[in-house]
């Protein structure tokens, strides 16, 4: 059964923010989450397995372990401050397909992107270990940083990123201008 948050009138402050478990005690979410307008805050000790959607801004979601499995989705249909996916000692992978309707302003994932990334937007920053999927910006792209190879493709902004071993490769695509683009 999934969580509800109920619809948020236009022009209201958003939802403070919903937090389950703690770095002591763990804790995870295994149901879909609805939120019906913006939200502050959205963090979970451990993994989120379930379908996410925000029907307003968010304006930071720290997930400590994997977000989503295969075939759920994360949805924001404002701006997207902050998404940040397991931590640096405690990595986590970004499962879930991720759509983001305003600005992504910042996302940190310390894993593994599995799920495809589309931004109907601009990006800012974003960070992720090997990019197993696609990656989609409508406009511009800041900074991509990433432990796959970046390379061109056939056209300017389409780009592939190709990864050692049994990784399976990704793509980028930006229909603006990318400001830089690293391998770490």
């Amino acid at each position: 059964m999934p969580l509800h948050l109920g619809h948020h009138p236009a022009g209201l402050p958003p939802t403070g923010g919903l937090a389950i478990g703690s770095r002591q005690t763990g804790g995870g979410v295994f149901a879909d989450i609805e939120v019906g307008g913006p939200l502050k805050n959205l963090r979970v000790a451990g993994n989120l397995t379930g379908n996410v959607t925000v029907l307003g801004d968010l304006g930071r979601a720290a997930i400590g372990a994997n977000l989503g499995a295969d075939g759920t989705t994360f949805e924001v249909g404002g701006l997207l401050k902050n998404l940040t996916v397991g931590s640096r000692t405690t990595p986590g992978d970004l499962l879930a397909d991720l759509t983001v309707t305003g600005d992504l302003t910042k996302a940190a994932i310390y894993g593994d992107l599995h799920g495809g990334v589309t931004a109907l937007a601009n990006v800012k920053n974003f960070t992720a270990g090997l990019i197993c999927n696609r990656i989609t910006v409508a406009g511009d792209l800041g900074s991509l940083t990433t432990a796959s190879v970046l390379q061109p493709g056939v056209d300017p902004v389409d780009f592939t990123f190709q990864n050692a071993g049994p990784e399976p490769d990704g793509q980028l695509i930006v229909g603006g201008v990318i400001g830089r683009a690293r391998t770490i």
